[in-house]
Parts: structure tokens; sequence; C-alpha cells
């Protein structure tokens, strides 16, 4: 039982992969997109679940998220590389098949490191994991069956009115698992912990590798360094799994990191417009960053 549901899992996930690079990749064709073979693959996949995040949280609310932010940000980067579209796709088979297939090595990696704090394949049976990994869940049900953006998925039950409440919050990575869970026909618990982290720390992991596109060693260390720090669950206290020390909210903001490192590299790389354009995205994202980097822009601009 507990191999066949592991087997189900990996497939699933990579089928997640799949739709969010193929998501990605139909859009980035029609652009003529630079940079290294890392940061275009990057750039893929963060397209990806912003589209998949965008739409399906406007369909499932019926426009009553914090995400319809997003829009005018969209409309004015789409003006702004107006110049870099194309008519027909600037990709080919053999491109599409060196990503993905690239892109399989950190997820299965991080899928079966993952896997041994969810299951117990000695004793055939399911391990108890942190309770952030059944909280996150619960408000994923909310935005699942209702749609409901706000933290309540109690009082959304009894009281139907709350359900029209919106409260920021961080539900980017929650519509992400509501999405795979309401495709997939699986709980959010597994959607959550299986298929939106792993698939997140892929995505951070291809972008920090197109920091490093002179190391050699990038294909192997990097990506099991970040696998392993910054992420994943990896201490285990009387049969719970805890995060990483390095890692605290981790989980709960994997969803922001990819955008982080992509606005590091944009301003860095003297492209300070779209640096600061993408740090502007991440408040909506997770409202308690608002105050710092609003703040932050504002009195760096001021100085």
């Amino acid at each position: 039982m507990i191999y066949s549901i592991f087997f189900i899992q990996l497939f699933l996930g990579i089928l997640a992969l799949f739709i969010t690079y193929s998501i990605g990749k139909t859009i980035t064709s029609f652009f003529k997109l630079t940079g290294s073979f890392y940061f275009r693959l990057f750039i893929t996949y963060i397209i990806g679940i912003t589209i998949i995040v965008l739409c399906y949280s406007i369909g499932k609310s019926h426009g009553r998220t914090v995400n319809m932010i997003l829009i005018p940000i969209i409309a004015y980067l789409l003006y702004y590389f107006r110049n870099s579209f194309t008519t027909e796709p600037q990709c080919n088979k053999k491109e599409i098949m060196q990503e993905f297939s690239w892109s399989l090595i950190p997820f299965a990696f991080v899928f079966i490191y993952q896997s041994l704090f969810y299951f117990n394949f000695g004793r055939n049976e399911m391990k108890v994991l942190f309770d952030d990994f059944y909280i996150y869940p619960r408000l994923t049900d909310s935005l699942q069956i209702w749609g409901a953006e706000n933290g309540y998925p109690y009082l959304n039950y009894f009281f139907p009115y709350i359900r029209f409440k919106i409260v920021p919050y961080h539900f980017p990575e929650l519509w992400l698992s509501a999405f795979w869970s309401d495709i997939f026909n699986i709980s959010t618990t597994k959607s959550y912990y299986f298929t939106t982290n792993t698939l997140l720390i892929v995505i951070y992991s291809i972008g920090l590798c197109s920091l490093f596109k002179n190391s050699r060693y990038k294909y192997i260390i990097l990506p099991l360094f970040v696998s392993a720090f910054l992420f994943i669950p990896i201490l285990s206290y009387n049969n719970i799994s805890f995060l990483s020390i390095l890692c605290i909210s981790g989980i709960k903001l994997a969803y922001i990191y990819p955008f982080v490192l992509l606005s590091f590299i944009l301003i860095t790389n003297n492209q300070r417009h779209l640096g600061y354009v993408i740090l502007l995205c991440i408040p909506i994202f997770s409202i308690t960053y608002l105050p710092s980097i609003y703040g932050g822009l504002i009195f760096y601009f001021i100085i």
C-alpha cells in the first residue's frame, strides 16, 4: 500500500512539473528570451506557476482574490517587452527534452528525500508530520471548496457570508496546492507536501544554478545543497518531522523565494527597473513583507 501511494504521488508530481513547464514554455516560446540555459528555464517555470495561480484563484474565487493586483503588473510587463514578441514559437523538440530532462533530476531527488519523512517503508505505515503540513492544507480546502481567501476554514463552513471576506496572507502556494488537488483528485495534504513544495524547491534550485554558470559542479552540488538545507524537513524528534534550522519559515515562503531570487538576479545584472517590479509583487504573495519591501524601496529612492 505504501509503495503504491509513493509511486502514484511520484507520477502525479512529475505530471505537475510537466504541466507547469508546458504552460511556461508555451508563453516564453513567443518571446525572444535571453540569458543562460538555467536562467531561461527559471523564467519558464516562474511564468508557469504564476499563470496557474492567477487563473485558478480568479476562477475559483470569482475575482475575490488579492492576486487580481497582478493583472496590471503583468499588463505593464507585456507592454515593456512588446518588442520581444515573435509571431512563431522559438523552441524545438531538442530544447524541450533537454530542459525537462534536467528538471527531472532535482525533482526526483527532492521527492524521494521528502518521502522518507512521510512514509515508514519498513513498517508499511505513514509518519506524523510537522503540524504546518496539516494546518495549511485546511486553508487550502477553503480555497478549493469555496474560493475563500481568508484564514477562517471552520468559520467558512458555518457562516457562508465570511467566505466573501478577503484577508491577505501567503496564499499563492496554497492556491497552487488546491489546483493540483483539484485536477489530480488527491488530498490537499499530499498535494501541499509532495507536489507543491517539491515543485517550488526545483524552481528555486534552477534559479540558483543560473548564478553559478561558470561552476562545473553546479549540476550535482547545488541542487543537493538547496534540497537538503533550505526547504525540506530534515530533523525528526518523537516521530514528528520538523523543519531545518535554516528554513524555519521555508515551507510557508517557498513560493516567494524564486521571486526574491529573480529580483536579485535582475538587479545585479543592471536590470534594476525589472528587479524592482518583481519586488513589488512579493507583498501580494505574502503580506508580511509589505512594510519591509515597500518601506525599503521608498527609503532607497529618497536617499
